[in-house]
């Protein structure tokens, strides 16, 4: 059992980071496709010229962004955790074992958000972001920017 060394919390298993994110992924792709589709998005994006990709990534993020937050926001707020998070029984905690705050969030998933909807190279640092779960202390990027861990739920 890894713990975080300064803290009583056991640090959230790898996997149960990846699949609630995985979860938590999949509800956001068909949330946003039911938004883009619904508010009749779809069609200009998929009829538009070649040269429209960034307008395309600009409506997706937004649109995305705004499903995330209308999902998680009081699960986020109250417990530090997605609908990914709670089924896997995980959550983020900053650095005084408290949830962080609305401006923590908007950073933490703001900063993944961007750097996940950028092409190129910005799209590979994206990956990378993830890739670091597999450090000692298992924080992400993104959870480096804000101070945060992700635990085991105290049940």
């Amino acid at each position: 059992m890894e713990t975080n060394q300064d803290q009583n919390f056991e640090l959230a298993p790898r996997w149960s980071r990846l699949i609630a994110f995985i979860i938590d992924l999949l509800i956001m792709v068909t949330v946003s496709v039911a938004l883009l589709y619904f508010f009749h998005l779809l069609e200009p994006m998929r009829t538009a010229k070649v040269n429209e990709p960034i307008l395309h990534g600009i409506v997706t993020f937004v649109v995305t962004l705004f499903a995330f937050a209308i999902i998680n926001q009081k699960l986020l707020l109250e417990k530090g955790q997605t609908v990914g998070k709670k089924i896997m029984k995980i959550k983020i905690l900053n650095e005084n074992n408290k949830v962080p705050n609305k401006t923590d969030f908007i950073k933490r998933y703001l900063f993944m958000f961007a750097i996940n909807q950028a092409p190129g190279i910005l799209a590979d640092i994206g990956l990378i972001n993830y890739l670091f779960i597999f450090r000692k202390d298992r924080k992400c990027v993104h959870d480096m920017l804000v101070k945060t861990k992700v635990v085991k739920e105290n049940v």
